[in-house]
């Protein structure tokens, strides 16, 4: 049998030691639509349960109830990170500037500027 939302809400946020309260704060999500949420009253549309999937470090097909393995794959998180670059480059003229920039390097001023980036910490 399919596991509820709620459960699985409620069991990835005890593992992960994180709050209802800290899952609105960090996705921008309502404290009332949490609070629906935790109680089954609602389930999060598309767009959120993506939000609390990847706060919680979790696959949404999990979340959701199915059965399949709890931890988001490396290749979620490779089109999380494709995601939030992105957006940022829909978002911040500047940014998207310096990535235009950098596609049109050649290889040697490429190498230039991962040697640079090399002496920043991630």
């Amino acid at each position: 049998m399919k596991e509820k939302l709620k459960d699985r809400l409620k069991q990835a946020m005890d593992y992960r030691n994180i709050k209802a309260v800290d899952l609105c704060e960090r996705g921008d999500i309502p404290k009332s639509a949490m609070s629906y949420y935790m109680s089954g009253r609602s389930e999060p549309k598309s767009d959120r349960l993506y939000t609390i999937a990847k706060l919680l470090d979790v696959s949404e097909a999990w979340l959701l109830g199915y059965d399949v393995p709890m931890e988001r794959s490396m290749e979620q998180k490779e089109l999380d990170e494709l995601t939030a670059l992105t957006e940022r480059i829909k978002k911040e003229t500047e940014f998207r500037d310096l990535i235009v920039r950098i596609n049109h390097l050649n290889p040697a001023q490429l190498d230039a500027v991962k040697n640079l980036l090399a002496a920043f910490p991630q």
